[in-house]
């Protein structure tokens, strides 16, 4: 039987640190968790989210001479698979995205005699970035079946962190658009 994926299927969108090897002995999931500990998970805020393919092209080298035929003589050369891509729009709601793909944060407590005291997370930009793992989970239990699919995007650079927009609907949003190369991006599923 097949699965059919809805938004409500998305268990978690986790950042986390790149993941050392990515062994055989356990699935993503658990690799991304054992690697970082505290993971930041986008999912209950995530709008949408979209993972583009990559694409590996040929290109055709021409070389001197003809074939028997009578034709150029040429050879097809193989170009590697281009970048993987994720977007993700998230409602806004605290700085843990911003913090999590290279600004530097900075706890701020204020005790004065303001209206709005206490401790405060500061971040601001400009820091070299890190390599990251992210994990797009989904999960669905049809009758007594449980079926799983973890994607994950290791060694990813968050090239994006986005505008702050307050839209129609009247909530801040932030998109968030990360890389990795194509021999960083795995896909695994199965059913319990």
């Amino acid at each position: 039987m097949g699965v059919i994926w809805r938004a409500r299927d998305v268990q978690a969108i986790s950042f986390g640190t790149a993941i050392t090897t990515i062994a055989t002995s356990k699935n993503l999931w658990n690799l991304q968790v054992d690697a970082v500990g505290t993971l930041v998970d986008v999912a209950s805020e995530g709008k949408d989210l979209t993972i583009a393919g990559s694409e590996g092209a040929t290109e055709e080298v021409m070389l001197f001479g003809v074939t028997a035929s009578g034709s150029q003589n040429s050879e097809i050369f193989d170009k590697p698979e281009t970048k993987r891509t994720l977007s993700v729009t998230v409602i806004y709601r605290d700085v843990d995205v911003s913090e999590f793909s290279g600004a530097t944060a900075t706890t701020v407590t204020d005790a004065g005699t303001g209206t709005v005291t206490g401790v405060w997370t500061r971040i601001h930009g400009g820091t070299a970035k890190t390599a990251r793992s992210i994990l797009v989970r989904l999960q669905k239990t049809i009758g007594s079946t449980t079926y799983y699919v973890n994607i994950l995007m290791n060694n990813a650079t968050i090239t994006n962190k986005g505008d702050l927009a307050i839209d129609s609907e009247g909530h801040m949003t932030q998109k968030v658009n990360a890389e990795c190369l194509a021999q960083d991006y795995y896909e695994e599923d199965t059913s319990i």
